[in-house]
Parts: structure tokens; sequence; C-alpha cells
């Protein structure tokens, strides 16, 4: 008789993650880290929605040599809300905002570096980020200190 047993921490992938305070757009800061660190983030078809149905930003690079998976992800997501007010004849148009992280309101990307192993450390990383021209700042987050760790997973 074959013994089936289930895995208690399938969320618990290891992936390291990097918050980066930036006003650039995404597709201008992903062109300048490519340039500043030899990614090749592109355009991902990744769809990451929240419960209110914004959509968040994917960019992603499948490191091959090293075998890890590259995600740089935006952290606000804004849309048009239309509400139609009772009183008046003209739709009101206003923009709601949601956060993918939301306990990390000030972040304005993550980088999500997925399948890292033990020696795989952040620090080099972020001192080459720092040097990028949009980047103000960028640090390590640990990901299992936010309530919010499964908006992480795609």
């Amino acid at each position: 008789m074959a013994i089936y047993k289930l895995l208690e921490d399938v969320g618990d992938a290891a992936f390291a993650l990097i918050a980066i305070h930036s006003q650039e757009e995404d597709y201008r800061l992903a062109y300048q880290i490519n340039a500043a660190i030899a990614t090749h983030f592109s355009h991902s078809s990744i769809v990451v929605e929240n419960h209110q149905q914004h959509r968040f930003n994917v960019y992603e690079w499948e490191d091959k040599h090293m075998e890890h998976t590259w995600y740089l992800v935006a952290n606000i997501a804004v849309r048009e809300d239309v509400a139609k007010n009772a009183q008046s004849l003209f739709a009101e148009q206003g923009l709601l905002k949601a956060y993918l992280v939301p306990e990390m309101k000030k972040v304005d990307y993550f980088i999500k570096i997925n399948n890292i192993d033990q020696f795989f450390t952040c620090s080099s990383l972020i001192e080459e980020l720092m040097k990028v021209s949009g980047v103000v700042t960028a640090y390590e987050v640990d990901p299992h200190q936010l309530k919010s760790k499964n908006n992480l997973i795609f």
C-alpha cells in the first residue's frame, strides 16, 4: 500500500525579497536595472491581482546560469473608479490605490528572487541597486515577517 504525505511548507519556498523606493515608472526602472546590473527583465505575462481587482505590473527574468527566477513587481496599483452620484448628471472619476504588500506602503517596488539557496546573499545586489540612478534606496525584507506574504506567491 502506498503512503502519501502532504508537504506542509508548500508556501515556504526559498526566495529573497528586496524593497525598492523609486519615483520612476516601472518600465523605466526595469530598463535602468537591466543596464546597471546585467539583468534582462522583460514585461511578464503573469497577472497579479488582489481582491479589489487591481493589477500589479510584473517584470520577469530567468537567470539560466544560476537557475533563479527574478521578478520586479510594483507594490502600488492605481485604477480609475467611476462613481455615479445620484444627485448629479455626470459620473465622478476617482483613483483607487491598492498595495500588493499593505504593511509596506512606502515601498514602490519589490525584487523577488526565487530558488535561492542558503549561500545566496543580497548585500552585493543591494549595493549595485543603490548605484542605479532611479533608485532612492533598497534593502532586504524578511518575507516571513510579512502578514501578506501570500500576495507574493506568483
